[in-house]
């Protein structure tokens, strides 16, 4: 499959370092359904905060996104559109702020196919994937693994839009409790550990330790604790 950015690997790196190190959070909107606040923690110290918000309309979910570092201004992150039922994506936006000025990573999705641009400082490209079903975007994973049917072990597909490729992901489940579920997430060989409060799927905690960061859900006891 083609590859953007095949010129510049340095460039593709840093993107992705971006994309996972500020995957996934988001502001609240007076219409949210679901809202979560997460500690960004770096090395045991608090590096700032991130909200996301879910928004259920018409059998879709809206998840839109915006992170604060600390001592920074909130700046908008991601949007994504999936199927309420299914967790499949409709419709993808990611904003990636770097140096050299922004990029902005838009993907269409339609029947085993989707439609990637990208549009940078340097100017515009644009693929068609083709996708096996069913294919999630990598946007949705923090939501999307403690929501999916998993007793041990499962293979799912996911799109990396900045990549322009599908790579198969692997869910392990590795510990369990009453109160809450922990999975160990493998993608193109980097490992994010996920922990999940069962009664109603919510994210509480993810750790990659690849990457040197936890995001930790506020204002959550473990049942453990208490």
């Amino acid at each position: 499959m083609k590859k953007f950015f095949s010129g510049n690997k340095s460039l593709f790196v840093i993107v992705m370092s971006t994309i996972f190190l500020i995957n996934f959070m988001v502001i609240s909107s007076p219409e949210a359904k679901e809202l979560f606040s997460y500690k960004i923690m770096v090395q045991e110290k608090e590096a700032g905060k991130m909200i996301y918000e879910v928004e259920e309309e018409n059998g879709v979910l809206q998840i839109r996104s915006f992170i604060q570092l600390s001592q920074g201004e909130r700046e908008r992150d991601a949007q994504i559109t999936i199927l309420r039922d299914t967790y499949e994506p409709l419709h993808s936006q990611k904003w990636v702020k770097l140096p050299g000025g922004e990029i902005v990573i838009e993907t269409i999705y339609e029947e085993r196919k989707a439609h990637i641009t990208i549009t940078s400082p340097e100017g515009a490209k644009e693929a068609t994937i083709s996708l096996p079903s069913p294919t999630f975007d990598s946007e949705e994973i923090p939501y999307l693994i403690g929501k999916l049917p998993c007793e041990k072990e499962k293979v799912i597909s996911v799109l990396v839009p900045i990549s322009g490729m599908v790579w198969r992901g692997k869910i392990q489940k590795i510990a369990q409790s009453e109160e809450e579920e922990t999975f160990r997430f493998t993608l193109g060989g980097e490992i994010t550990y996920l922990r999940y409060q069962k009664e109603k799927p919510r994210l509480v905690e993810l750790q990659a330790p690849q990457r040197g960061y936890n995001l930790v859900l506020e204002d959550y006891s473990s049942p453990e604790e208490e």
